[in-house]
């Protein structure tokens, strides 16, 4: 059966009424203060008249009881000088009745014989159905409800307790502006939420991130801590974070944040030297390991209880075409760096299995000293590879530390900056345009198509041409470029003098357009002829042949002029006189001494104006003049050698000019011995029919002494008769 009583709100003065009496009973806070207060006074109870009423909820009916038989004093005692209040214990009176109120101080005490402490002092449990409110502040209470507990103040709903499917405590209910604040024993906001802005600050009371942590001891100086925060699990593996002021953590990274992670049991209840990695900032450089930076940011695979252990460290990822991979890899035996291998075999080892894609790519986009690769070593021998290219096993390019550089070739390397070698009939070197000398740009070895320039200071030395007329040419530009052509006897073996057109064979100074000068040695020019073939020098005249000198096929000296009526001419100087003895005429086809020992034709052999003349040889050549040989028409002039002369020798008879007999026509001429004996019975004679329409002058015979008479041994321009 539910409890039955009368609501204190439903009592509005002292009439009661049955709409005043309802089930329950009078709650804590509902008896209205208008009951009290429309009172004029208020007397004491008279324990034998005075009576209780008492809805019976049973009988629905309303009873009437004595005080005293409510359980309050008995036989109209009241409470002992304990300050007990006593009540009727079926029938007995006395006793410790736990029910204390202490007038002086206006306290309630309920559970204990001792004196209240508080205006309701309860040893016990306490309960409640549903509110406990604030007196005269309806909107802040505790409420109770099934497995719920609710605190609300100002009707804002802070806090919710639930045990349910899942149990829960939720503070802010609502999502009202209600902040969470949790201080310690230095810092009024130890815990710190943030409603407005939805932010957790620690240490904080303005957290300007989602959480912010900031060393509780941070305004109390000397006393500064780190803020860190530890992550584990059951078996110690974990992360540390923390935020280094430097005091906590002497060899930490002096006022710099870090992370550190732990595995396998292994932790850190104070120190940091079971770690196996970090992420962290560095303070003072090379603080935490060698050659850190101050105040860089990094990542470190170490166990500082552990120094010079293996503590590899690999960057991966997932990609569409490469998979799951370590993309790098740094080694924990050497320290060795791996690009795409988890095997490095060298500080730095890049890897990859790609067709058509290298497998390192260095781009550099600036435009002006947009540098891509440098390789540096302080290696300086032989035995300093600097760079190698190789290709399946095979190296094909080397830089060594001694500066050399083999291509094809890159071991035994000769004396060369650079050797270039290939291993089949390949060129060894390709030039697109230009090869030139450092620092001097116009001094090169330049290409074009099937040609070659040799330049030196901006002017073409050498030109090779292959065209429709290949050419070499020296001096290409027809400049002041002298060529040299050194012997091992003669520096100036040739010599070209370009300034004035000339070329020199073992002088540096020709004096004519060729100059051959073999110094304190003969001096030969030798012209070189097989058998069957002749030797020759040919004279042109502007680009037309027209005289020769050669040693024919048959082992013959010829002199040759090959251009109509033109003579040829010897010449010497004899003391200091210029003497022309020999000419070969072309108009007449003869052979003319104009001078001879110093005889000018004035002073020739003269014959006389006779028919006759005797002449003794004293030269071996004789010049004739003819100019005073007459003789009676159709005769001849008859012309005596004396003999006996050069014996074993020849004499030869040449004619100065041509000659006339007395009758207008070409005379005769004849040669006797002394005694009047024809030479070989045979006269040599100049006819007129042989003579017409030619020259005598030149014309010539040769005898010879035999012993006993002269013999004719030839003759030229003359007609031996009979």
């Amino acid at each position: 059966m539910g409890n039955t009583g009368i609501r204190g709100t439903q009592i509005r003065d002292e009439t009661i009424e049955s709409q005043d009496l309802a089930s329950g009973s009078i709650k804590m806070g509902e008896l209205n203060t208008d009951v009290i207060r429309s009172q004029d006074t208020i007397g004491t109870v008279d324990t034998s008249n005075d009576f209780l009423l008492i809805y019976d909820a049973d009988a629905a009916a309303l009873k009437k009881v004595a005080p005293t038989n409510l359980g309050v004093g008995g036989s109209g005692s009241p409470g002992g000088s304990d300050t007990q209040v006593q009540y009727n214990n079926g029938g007995s009176f006395g006793g410790a009745a736990q029910l204390i109120y202490d007038d002086s101080n206006h306290r309630l005490g309920v559970g204990s014989t001792s004196a209240p402490d508080y205006t309701l002092d309860v040893a016990g449990n306490i309960g409640a159905d549903e509110y406990i409110y604030h007196n005269g502040d309806a909107d802040t209470f505790m409420r109770f409800q099934d497995d719920s507990i609710n605190f609300q103040a100002g009707g804002a709903d802070f806090i919710t307790i639930t045990e349910a499917a899942q149990d829960e405590v939720v503070i802010n209910e609502n999502s009202t502006d209600i902040d969470l604040r949790v201080e310690s024993n230095h810092n009024t906001h130890f815990f710190y939420t943030d409603g407005a802005n939805s932010r957790i600050g620690i240490g904080t009371n303005s957290p300007q991130s989602v959480i912010h942590i900031v060393d509780p001891f941070d305004s109390y100086s000397g006393s500064e801590r780190d803020a860190v925060i530890i992550m584990k699990s059951k078996k110690e593996t974990g992360i540390k974070l923390i935020a280094d002021s430097g005091n906590d953590n002497s060899g930490g990274e002096n006022n710099n944040p870090f992370v550190d992670f732990y595995q396998d049991g292994q932790s850190d209840t104070s120190g940091r030297g079971q770690r196996n990695g970090s992420i962290a900032m560095e303070g003072d450089a090379a603080t935490t390991f060698t050659g850190s930076l101050a105040n860089a940011f990094f990542m470190d695979a170490h166990v500082p209880n552990s120094p010079h252990s293996s503590r590899p460290f690999q960057l991966a990822n997932d990609s569409i075409n490469g998979g799951h991979k370590a993309r790098i890899t740094f080694d924990g035996t050497n320290g060795y760096v791996g690009l795409h291998t988890s095997t490095p075999s060298s500080p730095v080892h890049a890897f990859g299995d790609v067709s058509g894609t290298p497998v390192v790519l260095i781009d550099n986009d600036n435009s002006s000293s947009g540098h891509g690769l440098k390789v540096t070593s302080d290696g300086t021998g032989t035995g300093t590879n600097l760079l190698d290219v190789e290709s399946a096993s095979t190296t094909h390019f080397r830089v060594r530390g001694d500066g050399r550089v083999g291509i094809g070739k890159v071991s035994s390397l000769p004396a060369a900056v650079l050797t270039v070698s290939s291993s089949n009939t390949d060129s060894d070197i390709a030039i697109a345009h230009k090869i030139h000398h450092i620092g001097d740009s116009d001094t090169s070895i330049s290409f074009a198509d099937d040609e070659i320039s040799l330049v030196a200071g901006g002017r073409t030395f050498i030109k090779i041409e292959e065209a429709s007329t290949d050419k070499l040419t020296i001096n290409n530009g027809g400049l002041d470029i002298d060529l040299k052509v050194s012997g091992e006897n003669y520096p100036n073996l040739i010599r070209t003098d370009a300034e004035n057109d000339r070329v020199g064979i073992g002088t540096s100074s020709p004096d004519g357009i060729l100059h051959i000068d073999n110094g304190t040695s003969n001096t030969e020019v030798i012209i070189e002829k097989d058998a069957g073939t002749s030797g020759s020098i040919v004279f042109h005249n502007a680009g037309t042949r027209e005289a020769h000198i050669a040693y024919s096929t048959g082992e013959d000296l010829e002199v040759t002029h090959q251009v109509s009526n033109k003579d040829i001419i010897f010449n010497f100087v004899s003391g200091s006189t210029a003497v022309e003895p020999l000419r070969l005429d072309a108009d007449v086809g003869a052979a003319k001494i104009g001078k001879h020992f110093g005889r000018t034709p004035s002073t020739a052999l003269d014959l006389g104006s006779g028919t006759s003349s005797t002449v003794d040889p004293t030269e071996s050549v004789m010049i004739i003049n003819a100019a005073s040989i007459t003789a009676a028409a159709n005769n001849m002039h008859t012309m005596t050698i004396i003999d006996g002369k050069f014996s074993g020798q020849t004499v030869t008879f040449i004619f100065d000019r041509d000659f006339l007999d007395g009758d207008g026509g070409a005379s005769d001429m004849g040669a006797v011995v002394t005694g009047g004996t024809f030479l070989g019975s045979h006269v040599l004679s100049v006819i007129g029919s042989a003579m017409s329409g030619k020259s005598a002058a030149g014309a010539s015979f040769t005898i010879a002494w035999t012993g006993s008479a002269w013999g004719v041994i030839s003759q030229n321009g003359l007609t031996q008769y009979p």
